[in-house]
């Protein structure tokens, strides 16, 4: 689920690689 707010949030203002650094 919290893939979802990722999703939600511009790509370019939180890379995917970045969202899983703040997951981690």
């Amino acid at each position: 689920m919290e893939e979802n707010l990722f999703h939600r949030l511009p790509r370019q203002l939180v890379p995917r690689r970045e969202a899983v650094r703040l997951e981690t």
